[in-house]
């Protein structure tokens, strides 16, 4: 029968999560059981967890899919956008789109 493997990526490594920490600012993180960095955002998320840090994890892989037996996929019904947008709403602050506009002028 057909074998899937995945390949860890070790973002923690590579101290990438050290500098998002350093810099304190919002980081939203959806990641999924069978996406190739994982395991490396588990840690990084129970190293250096602190407020504006958020971390999503569920059961489909890198693309947001579903896997089930034998390797088939389906899409997944998480709500990425909902997530993100209440994420932004939490973090952003409600004049930045003005400022934005005002400094890009």
């Amino acid at each position: 029968g057909e074998t899937h493997s995945v390949v860890e990526l070790d973002l923690h490594a590579t101290g990438v999560f050290q500098q998002i920490a350093d810099s304190k600012i919002p980081w939203l993180n959806i990641s999924g059981w069978y996406c190739p960095t994982a395991s490396s955002l588990l840690r990084a998320f129970a190293t250096y967890s602190r407020p504006g840090l958020r971390f999503v994890m569920g059961p489909w892989n890198h693309h947001l899919q579903h896997v089930r037996l034998k390797g088939e996929t389906v899409d997944s019904q998480f709500d990425t956008v909902g997530e993100t947008l209440r994420f932004l709403e939490q973090h952003v602050p409600a004049h930045a789109e003005s400022a934005a506009v005002t400094n890009s002028e």
